[in-house]
Formats: C-alpha cells, structure tokens, sequence
C-alpha cells in the first residue's frame, strides 16, 4: 500500500491543477471499464442484436423512443431486424430480449436461473416505497408475497364484487341522465378518462375503503387533487423509466425536486390519515369489519406482532395503486374500442350477458356466477393478447446460462417480451385479427401470460378480472357504443394504452 502513496499524491495534485481533464480522464476509464466488462460477459455464441455506444449502447435510441410513448414500435422493429431473440447495451447492463415462448417460460418461472431484478425498485422506492409487485426476488419479497396472499383470498374478491357493481351502477346513472338532456339523446365521451376515474374510485374503495370521488368530480367539472397526483405519480415513474438515474434531475424527477417532493408528500399524508384513524378504530373498538387490502396489511402473526411497518403499509397500498390503476382502465378501454370496431361482437356479448342475468333470475353478479359468461371469457382473453397493457417483464441472470446453444452471462436482464409472444404468427393464426373466438379451441398456455408466470406472476390477477367482466357485463346491457372518427394514439408509458384519449359515442338502450 505504501507504494501506492506516490501515485495517489499525485492523482490529488493532477485534480487540483486540471479538474476538466481529470473529469474526461474518469469518464474515459468508465467506459473502458464498461467495454471490457461487456466484452468479457459476450465470451461465446450470443445472440444478433444492434452494437450501438461504448457502455451507453442503444440507451439514447431507447430513451427517444421512451419519451415519445413508442417503446412498443421500437421493440417491434428489433425483432424484424434481429430476430425473436435480441442482444444489446443499455447504459453498462447487458440486455437479451426475447419473444421465445421457451426462453419466457424459463426465465419467469426457473428460480434457480433467474430472479425479478432490482431495476423496478431503483427506479421507484422513493415514491412507492418497498411493495410487493416491484421487490427483487428475496427473502424479503417471499416474507411479503406470503403476508399479502390472504389479502386476495375469497372475502376479498367477494367485495370486490359488490363494490364493481356499485361503483358501474353508479356511472351508468351518470351517463344516463347526460344522455336524456342531451339534444340527440347520445353523448360523446372519453373512455380512457372515464375508466380512469372509475378504476381510481374502485382501488380506493378496495385498497383502503376509500372513496376518492374522482367519477363525480369529473362529471361535474371539479378539480381532484389526488387524481391529479397519483397520475403524476406514473409520469413522473414514466419519465424515469427512460433515462438512467443520473440523469433524473436533468427532467426534475429526481428525488430532491419540488415534483416528486409535492407527490410523495400529498400520497404520504393522505395515507397516513387513513391508516391513523383506522388503527385509532380498532384501538377504541369502534372500527367494523372490513374486507379491504388495509384491514389485512393491518393484521398480526400468531404473536400478535405486526405484520408490516406503517412505511411497508404504505408502500403496499401505494403499490397496488400503480399496479392496479392504469392496467385495468386500459383494458377496459381497450375493450370499448374493440366493440366499436366489432359491432356483431358488441351484440354477441350483449345477448349472451342478458340471457345469463335473465337465467340467474337476480342482477347481482357474483364471483361464482362470472364463470357463466364464456363468451365474455374470451373477449377477455383475446382483448388481453391483443392489447398487451404490461408488454415486457425483466429477469436477471444470477449465473451463466446457456440457452438453445447461446450464452446469457450472469447478471445479464433478460426481458421478456410478452407482447411479441402474444402476437407471434407461430402461435396465433392472423395475430393482427381480433378474434374471441380464437378462445373456443385449445391453446397452448405457456404462449399467453397476460398476469406473467411463475413465482412472481401478479397476485392481485383474479380481482382485476372480477372488476374488468362485471363492469363490462353492467354497461353492455345497458348502453351501445359507437365509433367515433378520430386519429388513435397507442402510446407506452410504462403501460400500454390510448392515453390520449378514445372518444366514443353512447346511447342508452
């Protein structure tokens, strides 16, 4: 160590003296580094894909793309060129993207290879804090999967019901009345901000027992504060997702500015409240039975310890909100769009919901009584293929695994393209077709993960069916959709989605 002094002396004084130079001559070092590192971790057959910059390899092509909302069509166009497997950098991490149903299966579903990387939880743990649908497979992640399953068990789902059912009862009354003031007794409507007001109020009430109002408050021209935050919240995640961290405060989403301080302080403080006067409730015994994610992330072990801290409380709530929200106003968008295109298909999910409501002999749907709609099943099912809202999953390599005769060194993302899969003419006849009744023959299951697969598959994948089937069973009975012109906008912010909006116009039965 001592004969390193000499040099470290006068690498302080090279500083000292020449500060830019020195600056130049540590970003050149990092990016030989990088290439070195890439170059070692490329030793044997690898996959086709672009070469792109030393350590920052096709980042700049990707954060272009990321901005403009056209990751879809740029993962798209990799494959045309390279293939259904595709090797590249992207700011120092090696990444393999692939469509391979085999590579999908074993990279969502082999622990032993591959782990949920920590990607997701870098980019959003300051805001949403430690939840469960963005921890890195661990011990941590297991303790949280585990606590957390009751929290979606039977109870759960069975109020999830009866509140979808209000909460569609509700807009439908909405839509009702603007459409008999109305001077042609229709209205034009943006579903995509429809859907997401309604799926806003329906998570509140699920999560928390709380009711946001954010259906009202758009219909009768009122500013909601919490929308407003919470959408902000996944642009501020969106704007992340395309540049590395240190260039966070270049966009002002870095954690120290006034942006991400205003949103984590107003969603920290509201549910602070909440969780507050729910523990005062059950303290003063004046709290009732409820059937929501709080009452179990609230809950005790055998000991009567705690479960989760009140940070791990609100990281779980706030998770669920990202991971709930945008995916089911975006199905049910899409949904929309798809009966508009598809008139026959709009009246075929009509006549089957009214002869299935008319069998029961009751309009209460429950989660039993869902499994009757099988047409409905697959529109479902192929609104879901068709319109992929969580295109691509990551997993990272813990070892060196060779794969069909390629090498995916250790440490390497391996993003799994569902979207691709679900659109491949190798498992789909006519992928491009909307087609539900693709869904009445046998499929191979491994080709359509809509929830993923494996361990980490999405926890909360049978209430997010239970809210989309009802609500579209409430409003297809009792409203025609008809497509207005217009230029569609598909856009990926972290979902896919037309987030610039779908008009639609609406009459009542």
């Amino acid at each position: 160590m001592e004969s390193l002094n000499p040099l470290l002396q006068q690498a302080r004084q090279l500083v000292r003296t020449h500060p830019l130079k020195s600056a130049a001559s540590l970003l050149a070092l990092l990016v030989a580094l990088a290439a070195l590192k890439t170059r070692r971790r490329s030793r044997g057959r690898s996959f086709n894909g672009p070469k792109g910059l030393p350590y920052i390899g096709i980042g700049l092509e990707r954060a272009r793309n990321g901005e403009a909302g056209k990751q879809h069509e740029w993962i798209d166009s990799l494959h045309r060129e390279h293939g259904s497997t595709v090797a590249f950098v992207l700011f120092g991490t090696s990444i393999v993207l692939s469509q391979d149903k085999r590579l999908i299966h074993k990279a969502l579903t082999d622990t032993s290879m591959f782990w949920r990387s920590d990607f997701a939880m870098g980019l959003a743990k300051d805001i949403l804090g430690t939840p469960l649908f963005f921890l890195p497979t661990g011990p941590v992640w297991k303790y949280h999967r585990k606590s957390l399953q009751p929290a979606f068990g039977p109870a759960v789902l069975k109020n999830s019901a009866s509140v979808v059912t209000e909460q569609t009862n509700h807009i439908t009354e909405i839509w009702k009345n603007e459409i008999r003031a109305s001077k042609d007794g229709a209205i034009v409507l943006d579903m995509f901000h429809e859907f997401t007001a309604f799926t806003l109020d329906f998570i509140g009430r699920i999560a928390f027992s709380y009711d946001f109002e954010a259906v009202n408050r758009m219909h009768t021209k009122m500013r909601n504060e919490d929308q407003d935050i919470m959408e902000d919240m996944a642009r501020i995640l969106t704007v992340r997702f395309g540049l590395p961290p240190f260039a966070w405060w270049w966009r002002g989403v870095n954690r120290a500015s006034p942006r991400v301080q205003k949103v984590t302080g107003h969603v920290d403080t509201l549910l602070k409240k909440v969780v507050a006067e729910r523990k005062l409730k059950k303290s003063t015994g004046t709290d009732v039975a409820r059937a929501d994610l709080l009452e179990k992330l609230l809950g005790t072990d055998g000991d009567g310890k705690a479960l989760f801290s009140e940070t791990e409380i609100l990281g779980e709530v706030k998770g669920f909100f990202f991971a709930g929200h945008e995916t089911s106003a975006n199905t049910l968008t899409f949904s929309v769009l798809e009966m508009t295109r598809n008139p026959d298909i709009q009246e075929k999910l009509r006549k089957e919901a009214m002869e299935v409501l008319s069998s029961l002999g009751d309009d209460n749907i429950t989660v039993d009584s869902l499994s009757r709609f099988k047409y409905l099943d697959q529109f479902v099912k192929e609104i879901q293929r068709r319109h992929s809202i969580v295109g691509q999953l990551g997993r990272r390599a813990v070892k060196d695994i060779e794969f069909d005769g390629y090498l995916i060194p250790k440490e390497t993302v391996v993003l799994v393209d569902l979207r691709g899969m679900h659109m491949d003419p190798q498992h789909w006849k006519n992928p491009e077709k909307f087609d539900p009744d693709r869904w009445s023959q046998p499929f191979d299951p491994e080709t359509f993960l809509p929830f993923g697969d494996g361990p980490t598959n999405c926890i909360g994948q049978k209430l997010a069916l239970i809210e989309i089937k009802i609500a579209l069973i409430r409003l297809v009975t009792k409203f025609r959709f008809e497509y207005v012109e217009q230029t569609l906008e598909f856009v990926t912010f972290l979902t896919y989605g037309l987030k610039k909006g779908l008009q639609v116009r609406i009459t009542e039965l």
